[in-house]
């Protein structure tokens, strides 16, 4: 599904923003790598700290565990056409 949703060939009027919830851990990390390789996505990373790897994507820095921090950064961030959450819940076991 995923990669069928990456390689995807849409209108090239069409633009594909990904927002990645979580993406400096290891599959968020992963996903943007991905995207970025696949080519035709404009990523956005959200996490607390700025990626540490090779990426052409944007960086949002917003502690997802805080409620204003996520209404504050994440509320600008309208224009995505697909959101990817890929952090730990907090608090689950």
């Amino acid at each position: 599904m995923v990669r069928e949703l990456i390689n995807h060939k849409e209108n090239s009027m069409t633009e594909r923003i990904a927002v990645i919830l979580g993406g400096t851990g290891m599959v968020g990390a992963n996903m943007a790598q991905l995207l970025d390789k696949a080519g035709g996505w404009d990523v956005i990373i959200v996490s607390c700290r700025p990626p540490d790897f090779e990426t052409g994507a944007r960086h949002v820095a917003c502690d997802m565990n805080d409620p204003t921090d996520c209404e504050a950064q994440l509320g600008k961030l309208a224009q995505a056409t697909h959101i990817f959450r890929t952090g730990h819940a907090t608090g689950t076991r």
